[in-house]
């Protein structure tokens, strides 16, 4: 390795002055080791004071130009700083003779300390070299407030840090703006973001304009990422502000306004500021997400129908125990009469004229023993079951097989032989059957799950969300992906409907309805940590204003019930390896309406996850289509939903940690 010399460690130095002085001297230009001019903010700030937004936007660009080749040059020349570093400041001076120069190793955002010895008790210190994380934190640097925004700071440009906090800015009045840079927090929390102090001109988050002239009384507005507005011109000549912060620093629940017009109401202000209690809830979820190995000792067998119990001496546990968590939809009694009042069903799909039905339903809870039994009502909407199991405390999660029983109103019992006892967490899944409670073993326990109930999230889609083409209980893409997002996923798929399409008859004669009349789908869910819409391929015969339209209807209609649950909208996909026109028209008006309304969007169209020609039963060799496309050359194959799922749950899980 090269040794690092003393002029390595002046050049650092250099950088890190020429950055200050850009940033703080009162003087037009400051002059780098290279010989280069550089601009100061204090004389951009003389010759823009009233600049348009685009000579302001230039200057801004130059700026940040100039630290960032800066931040690079000081970044390399902190990396220099590796071996020959003393552990302490007496072990440097007691290696070196008097007048040399040595570094000691430091800590946090300072790389090294650099000394010149004295004498043989005493040195000097002469320079101290930020870390190359420093650095990377400062830069690069974005300008991100449009001009006039005289409620939040008054910049004509600011710049920001990667984490969204107010560095440096030129304000409309002609003054620049330099502020201290912020100790990052370890752990972010809706406590720790409220005890930052932080003056009242720092602004969290990126603005970007998202409201049109649809909205009464307003020209244009700029509202953060959320969809929240911050700023909006309305057609009364007024301009209308939200404030961020109050003049203590502090961040303001519910958002306090100022001028606010009645046409706010309309644009259903947020609750919350800075980071969301869905981003809380759904980050912390990602450490208990799963993809289920499959079991080599569990077994699952399917009673006789009218058999009884094949557990000696089993005790009944009542299908509404407080031990028992119900998942993937609302549980609900399955009827008013006998035998339906004998169990409970899942309800998660409006399928039009009253008929509500669920993709799938599941409970878990934790058990002691080695076999229990599932006793079902095997009638519903869907014949397949399986068990999902984990050994306590550190056991990865396993599956039984699928077991199928006959849909014809018996009772049965399923029995589960784990061959040993144990301690488990259990997760029973089902494709529709009834729910009546568990039989377990007379020394075996059942107890709540100890992991937090999960954050609740709503798909919207079609068939491929229904699950078609997938084995059953509980395997299609929206269930693989809510398991390996460790959430718990309400799936609204009707097969046939879209945004627009309202597809065929339900399985009772009914119309099917679309996305846009089963919003309560989502609305009706309590505690719901975000709401994902799913383009459909239905809707290929609708225009593309009507497909913005009805997401423009759909998102309305949610957020006057649900202002700050994240959404996300994801576009639509083709069944097969070849897209057609008509759908990247419908992906084109997801992502608009994303942008004008502040939603999270997803492109499964560029890349297209699926290659080639062929499908499952007539394979061409041409790419991944031949296993993940079903044998009706429209839905997935099993394996394609699983695909699918665990690659929607990569690109959700990116949105989770970068975008909420």
């Amino acid at each position: 390795m090269t040794q690092i010399t003393v002029a390595d460690l002046n050049n650092a130095k250099s950088d890190v002055d020429t950055i200050a002085n850009i940033a703080n001297s009162t003087s037009t230009s400051v002059t780098d080791r290279l010989g280069h001019t550089r601009r100061t903010l204090y004389s951009l700030a003389n010759e823009f004071p009233n600049a348009s937004d685009n000579a302001a936007a230039a200057a801004a660009s130059a700026v940040s130009a100039s630290l960032d080749a800066i931040a690079a040059e000081s970044a390399r020349d902190a990396a220099l700083i590796q071996s020959g570093v003393y552990e302490t400041e007496a072990l440097g001076r007691a290696a070196v003779a008097d007048g040399q120069a040595f570094k000691v190793q430091g800590s946090g955002d300072i790389a090294a300390y650099e000394y010149r010895r004295v004498n043989a008790g005493t040195s000097t210190l002469i320079a101290t070299y930020p870390s190359s994380d420093l650095v990377s934190w400062i830069a690069p640097l974005s300008g991100v407030l449009s001009k006039n925004t005289t409620g939040v700071g008054g910049y004509l440009r600011a710049f920001t840090d990667k984490y969204g906090r107010l560095f440096a800015g030129i304000r409309s009045t002609g003054t620049v703006y330099v502020g201290s840079l912020q100790a990052k927090t370890a752990t972010l929390t809706t406590a720790t973001i409220n005890a930052l102090t932080i003056s009242t001109s720092r602004v969290f988050g990126v603005l970007t304009a998202t409201l049109n002239s649809n909205v009464s009384g307003v020209l244009s507005a700029v509202t953060d990422k959320y969809g929240r507005k911050l700023r909006s011109d309305n057609t009364d000549g007024t301009v209308t502000v939200s404030k961020l912060r109050n003049a203590a620093g502090v961040l303001v629940y519910p958002l306090v306004t100022t001028a606010q017009s009645t046409a706010d109401t309309a644009l259903a202000l947020a609750t919350s500021v800075g980071l969301s209690d869905s981003k809380i809830a759904l980050v912390a979820a990602q450490a208990n997400g799963f993809y289920p190995q499959p079991s080599t000792v569990a077994t699952i067998t399917v009673g006789t129908s009218g058999a009884a119990s094949a557990i000696a001496s089993s005790v009944y546990v009542d299908k509404d125990n407080a031990a028992l968590r119900y998942m993937y939809g609302k549980k609900v009694v399955g009827g008013a009469s006998y035998p339906d009042n004998v169990g409970n069903k899942w309800q998660s799909a409006n399928y039009g004229g009253g008929y509500i039905i669920s993709n799938g339903g599941a409970v878990e809870f934790e058990y002691t023993g080695q076999r229990i039994e599932f006793l079902l009502l095997c009638k519903g909407y869907g014949a397949q079951l399986r068990v999902l199991y984990k050994e306590l405390p550190s056991g990865i999660w396993k599956k039984t097989a699928i077991a199928t029983t006959a849909l014809d109103g018996g009772f049965r019992y399923i029995l589960v032989d784990f061959q040993t006892a144990a301690s488990r967490r259990i997760r029973f899944e089902t494709s529709g059957h009834y729910f009546c409670g568990l039989q377990r073993e007379p020394a075996a326990t059942v107890t709540a799950s100890s992991v937090t109930a999960p954050p609740i999230v709503c798909m919207m889609g079609d068939s491929f969300i229904e699950q078609a083409g997938a084995s059953g209980a509980c395997t299609g893409m929206s269930f693989v992906m809510g398991r390996a997002l460790g959430i718990d996923i309400y799936s609204s798929g009707v097969g046939g409907t879209g945004v627009n399409s309202t597809g065929g008859l339900n399985p009772v004669g009914g119309q099917k309805v679309n996305y846009q009349n089963r919003v309560t789908d989502a609305t009706s869910i309590t505690n719901l940590g975000a709401f994902i819409i799913w383009q459909s391929i239905n809707d290929a015969g609708f225009t593309q204003a009507q497909q913005h339209d009805g997401l423009e209807a759909i998102i309305t209609t949610f957020r006057a019930s649900k202002p700050t649950t994240p959404i996300i909208i994801i576009s639509p996909t083709a069944p097969t390896g070849t897209v057609t026109q008509p759908l990247y028209l419908l992906r084109d008006a997801g992502r608009q309406v994303a942008n004008e309304y502040g939603c999270h969007f997803i492109d499964q169209l560029q890349p297209h996850c699926l290659v080639g020609t062929g499908r499952v039963g007539a394979t061409t060799g041409s790419g991944n289509a031949d296993y993940y496309v079903g044998t009706d050359n429209v839905h997935p194959s099993q394996d394609g939903h699983d695909y699918r799922g665990e690659l929607l749950a990569q690109q959700i899980r990116s949105i989770i940690f970068t975008e909420f």
